[in-house]
């Protein structure tokens, strides 16, 4: 089994389509997580951010290649809002690893950036807004002692 890591720079989101019951001031965080793997982590809540919310958090994810060259692993950005009772959901991001892994030039160089579209979660057409990070693809330490 060839391992693979992930490494994601979630940035910022621009632009998110807010529902009625969501205020400017909104508290907002991320759960990340690879579909395809237990592999899930949070962002740290921005406090301030609002509908333009600022994470440059980093998160590091390990993968079997061989089900990201299958298309069986996908990236999951789900975009929440803090709430007394709940936490909203904003929007998410869902994007095929492999999809990811063919747009590295250079793997293991330079953090490559790219902007997605945040979609309503129940209505994957629906924008509602972009969300933007930095990814990179390196072989993993499990990889090299196998």
């Amino acid at each position: 089994m060839e391992c693979r890591n992930l490494e994601l720079i979630l940035l910022s989101a621009d632009g998110l389509k807010k529902p009625n019951s969501i205020k400017k001031a909104d508290k907002v965080y991320a759960d990340v997580s690879i579909l395809g793997t237990d592999n899930k982590l949070r962002t740290p809540v921005n406090q301030t951010g609002g509908s333009e919310p600022t994470w440059n958090h980093r998160m590091k994810f390990t993968m079997d290649e061989d089900l990201a060259q299958q298309n069986r692993l996908t990236l999951v950005v789900k975009i929440k809002a803090v709430r007394i009772f709940t936490h909203k959901n904003l929007g998410e991001v869902c994007v095929p690893i492999k999809e990811l892994m063919e747009g590295i030039k250079d793997e293991g160089k330079d953090m490559q950036f790219v902007t997605y579209q945040v979609k309503q979660e129940s209505k994957l057409r629906n924008l509602k807004g972009l969300s933007n990070f930095g990814i990179n693809f390196v072989k993993s330490l499990k990889s090299r002692l196998l």
